[in-house]
């Protein structure tokens, strides 16, 4: 009955996690867009909304947060032109790779109580 229940917010958090991963990419450019950073935001908390209910995904959520904050962080200082365009290069492939295995183990419903 547990994985039932699993079904909906892993559901919910998967076409969020779709939608932000289109966004960060965009993110990832130099001429980036504020309101593709308000989106990514407003994406960010849906898959927090949906990720609660998934305790499982704790490990992999971490991550996907402080990754989150590193690479935001990257983006602002990209604007204020304290750190080159590498750096904020480096944050957004330490994201994806964040935001890959938060998406297989939710994929995963064999690894989801390891």
């Amino acid at each position: 009955m547990e994985e039932a229940d699993d079904k909906v917010p892993a559901a919910r958090l998967m076409a969020a996690l779709q939608s932000y991963q289109a966004i960060i990419g965009a993110l990832a450019q130099p001429d980036w867009k504020m309101e593709n950073y308000r989106a990514a935001a407003d994406l960010l908390l849906q898959m927090h909304r949906a990720a609660t209910g998934l305790p499982w995904l704790h490990a992999e959520w971490l991550e996907v947060h402080i990754s989150h904050f590193e690479f935001t962080q990257a983006l602002w200082e990209l604007r204020a032109a304290a750190k080159g365009l590498d750096w904020l290069v480096q944050r957004h492939a330490r994201h994806e790779g964040a935001l890959e295995r938060l998406r297989l183990r939710c994929e995963q419903p064999d690894a989801r109580r390891g």
